[in-house]
């Protein structure tokens, strides 16, 4: 640099910076020192201004931002796309989970028609699995962003002994369909979904024989008489499927007389012993149960209320699912409810699905469940399946009738002939 250019530029600084002799220089008023501006004027830099600074500094920190998030972003789908899955149902052991909508895998039993039974596809000529709970079942993907996929199974692979089945336990399917909320052992070792069908339209009642004269009668041919209707001694048939069917045995323990009004069956008194005084005893079938009563091995059968009615007019030499010439045109000739309408055995109707205890599905299906019975399909499969006593009502019902099975035999004034007793006097 030329003595000329360094002269011009003290001069330029002489307006900003004082002479070592007058003491310190003072700061320029933009926070500079004045060695900064004297390199500024040596290298012909001229001093930016402080708004403009600050606008670069915002532009600056706002590409920082956009980059960032975009990095992100990026980071976030790399590490997304190297995960299998982010599963939305429970998981089963060599089974996809869902990517999507939640996956929720049942086993159905056939042979328990209307509920589930086996139809051939006219299409192909297969059996598929039918029925009303499939059908609900089915139809909850209608109203839920839900996947429903239904497998055959056994009686032994969903419920064993009021416990999980063999299957349920291991987890080959997330849950099975239509079992009864009993009280009992069942809580404590199952979990329920909401019911698919009303609790009062499944009630449990006790069959038994008749005589000649339409009275009822026990093993020994000795009348059935008296308000108390005692069966101390007597034997009582129950269903084991074999492995667990609704009305369970200790529902049967737990049960009210409703013509006494006691909390438990048949005793006259109130004590924690009262399964002392009769003896249960399984069988593998409803058709056995009701062939034990008839041969006078036991004095009664605990099933269903509706299950004599149900099979009264089935068609004649048919034995598939149960052997019709045991029960056609018996009921009310052959044998009769002395107790019908019981209810209290149990906390909810039959359940759309059940599963292992602590298994987690019953929220989602109760959720998908509560929105397709409220639609027109809901009513249609109950219409389709001669279920409308046992549905739910909603706007697409009308009232329901009632029925003698449905009824507390305190409330009925019908003979044992029509099926159906009333009280003892």
């Amino acid at each position: 640099m030329s003595i000329r250019r360094q002269e011009s530029v003290l001069r330029f600084g002489s307006a900003y910076v004082k002479d070592a002799d007058h003491g310190p220089a003072p700061h320029h008023m933009n926070g500079g020192s004045e060695e900064q501006d004297v390199i500024r004027a040596i290298h012909g830099v001229e001093e930016e201004d402080p708004g403009f600074a600050h606008h670069k500094t915002m532009v600056f920190s706002l590409v920082v931002a956009i980059m960032a998030t975009f990095v992100l972003t990026i980071v976030n789908v790399i590490l997304n796309s190297t995960i299998p899955y982010k599963p939305n149902s429970p998981g089963l052991p060599g089974v996809m989970p869902s990517l999507g909508d939640p996956k929720v895998l049942l086993g159905v039993v056939p042979g328990w028609a209307p509920y589930t039974t086996l139809v051939r596809n006219a299409s192909t000529g297969e059996m598929q699995l039918s029925g009303a709970l499939v059908e609900m079942a089915k139809g909850m993907e209608s109203v839920c962003k839900v996947q429903v996929e239904m497998v055959q199974a056994t009686w032994g692979d969903c419920v064993v002994n009021d416990g999980p089945g063999t299957a349920l336990a291991m987890g080959v399917y997330h849950a099975c369909l239509g079992y009864t909320h009993a009280f009992g052992q069942r809580s404590r070792q199952l979990e329920f979904s909401e019911a698919a069908l009303r609790k009062d339209s499944r009630p449990a009642g006790l069959l038994v024989r008749l005589d000649s004269s339409k009275d009822p009668i026990d093993r020994n041919n000795a009348a059935l008489t008296g308000k108390e209707q005692n069966l101390n001694g007597t034997k009582i048939a129950y269903v084991d499927k074999p492995h667990g069917m609704f009305p369970t045995e200790d529902g049967f323990h737990m049960s009210k007389n409703t013509c006494t009004n006691r909390t438990r069956y048949w005793t006259g008194e109130e004590t924690a012993v009262d399964k002392q005084w009769y003896t249960m005893h399984a069988y593998s079938s409803e058709d056995a149960a009701l062939s034990a009563v008839m041969a006078q091995t036991v004095d009664a059968a605990w099933i269903f209320a509706d299950t004599a009615g149900d099979r009264n007019g089935c068609p004649a030499g048919s034995t598939d699912p149960y052997n019709c010439d045991l029960w056609r045109a018996g009921l009310g000739e052959r044998f009769a409810y002395i107790h019908t309408g019981v209810t209290d055995i149990a906390y909810n109707g039959t359940t759309l699905a059940v599963a292992k205890k602590g298994a987690g599905i019953a929220p989602l299906i109760n959720m998908c469940l509560e929105r397709f019975q409220l639609t027109k399909t809901y009513w249609e499969v109950c219409t389709k399946y001669n279920m409308l006593d046992e549905c739910y009502p909603n706007a697409f019902f009308d009232a329901p009738d009632g029925s003698a099975a449905a009824n507390a035999t305190k409330d009925l004034t019908s003979e044992c002939s029509s099926g159906y007793c009333k009280c003892p006097e």
